[in-house]
């Protein structure tokens, strides 16, 4: 069995192959120097993500993975899913203090984009609020990614986590999200 993929014939075990190498993850923004819902609504509005030097699984970000986003902390929508989207592109960056100033940069934070430790600056597309945010408390009994329910917090501290694909779906239809 094959597929044709822009003109080329390839056998659809590789399709397979390649469907389980991209991963799913999840962003996670907390409250700091704006809450963490102003935060995750003003970098998806400017269609970017910042990746930090410390943080968790960026050698495994890849373009066209999927991403839910999960607002940490105590404000508003906290311990909530709140939207998805899919990785663009993604920009390695070499020194912090060179950040284009474009309007869309000039827009964000500077204490996020200046910071030294911005290791990584993602694009996203195909971004989507969710209608209906999803309390973590509701679902993640049903989340393989959560190994300890009763200490769930400690898995939304690294800025970035990763999940299958049972999880993910979990949480869309969760949302009551229909994809079109």
């Amino acid at each position: 069995m094959f597929c044709i993929i822009s003109g080329i014939k390839i056998p659809k075990q590789l399709i397979k192959t390649i469907n389980l190498t991209l991963m799913n993850f999840c962003f996670i923004s907390s409250d700091a120097e704006i809450s963490a819902f102003e935060k995750f609504d003003l970098l998806t509005k400017n269609k970017i993500w910042p990746i930090f030097k410390r943080t968790n699984h960026r050698p495994k970000l890849k373009p066209n993975s999927k991403i839910v986003f999960y607002i940490a902390g105590t404000n508003t929508f906290s311990q909530n899913f709140v939207g998805t989207a899919k990785i663009d592109k993604i920009k390695i960056i070499e020194d912090s203090s060179v950040v284009e100033e474009s309007d869309t940069i000039n827009k964000i934070s500077k204490t996020i984009l200046k910071n030294k430790e911005l290791h990584m600056l993602i694009t996203l597309k195909e971004i989507m609020n969710f209608k209906n945010k999803v309390s973590i408390k509701s679902i993640m009994h049903e989340l393989n990614f959560i190994l300890k329910k009763s200490h769930y917090g400690i898995y939304f501290q690294s800025g970035v986590n990763v999940m299958n694909e049972t999880d993910y779906q979990t949480i869309m239809r969760s949302s009551n999200y229909r994809s079109e």
